[in-house]
């Protein structure tokens, strides 16, 4: 079994791939602003642009042209599509995902290294200062301290709504996305539904 420990960031698994997604997809939802003050934005070209997105690309387009962070975007954009929950939530929402045996992606990363797992997971648990993701190969450990800010994302797609689950530290650098997967004819919907219920529960 391979653990992975997430102290703020992740440690490279080479033994653990994806191949549904490309990789610059996935590297791209870890780009960093080198702004950390919310910029002057206009919030309604950025609603406009943000309901023409068609893939995961589009964020990090978008935020390259208006020069802001995620989290810059997020805390203005409106609770139609983005959500600040609570921190409890996380553990409510990954425990729902094993009991509904709901297909999830998880990417982690800490700006040099990537690490993702696409299926399911197998338990979930809460020990201390650590919440523990397991599957029957691998185990990933969050650092509950490390987390300050939770997002419920809805980003437009070619696919329709995708809806992920992102994990801030304090400085506004992602620790951590969560999204559901197509796997093995089980498609997004439990997941949609299940973070859908617990984050009307948990917003902040």
């Amino acid at each position: 079994m391979s653990d992975i420990y997430l102290l703020g960031g992740a440690l490279l698994n080479e033994d653990l791939s994806i191949e549904s997604c490309h990789e610059d997809q996935l590297l791209a939802q870890f780009e960093k602003s080198a702004l950390k003050e919310a910029p002057k934005l206009d919030i309604s070209e950025i609603r406009r642009s943000w309901s023409e997105m068609r893939g995961a690309l589009d964020l990090n387009e978008l935020l390259s042209k208006i020069k802001a962070s995620r989290l810059d975007v997020y805390q203005l954009i409106g609770i139609d599509y983005a959500m600040q929950i609570e921190k409890d939530a996380i553990y409510d929402i990954l425990k729902g995902v094993v009991d509904y045996n709901i297909p999830i992606l998880m990417s982690m990363g800490n700006g040099a290294v990537l690490q993702t797992y696409q299926g399911l997971i197998h338990k979930i648990s809460s020990k201390g200062k650590w919440i523990s993701i397991l599957d029957s190969e691998s185990s990933f450990h969050l650092q509950e301290e490390r987390i300050h800010h939770v997002w419920i994302v809805k980003k437009p797609s070619i696919n329709g709504m995708h809806i992920s689950m992102e994990l801030f530290d304090q400085s506004g650098d992602v620790l951590a996305i969560f999204s559901g997967a197509d796997v093995g004819g089980i498609s997004q919907c439990k997941w949609r539904k299940l973070v859908e219920q617990i984050s009307s529960q948990s917003c902040i």
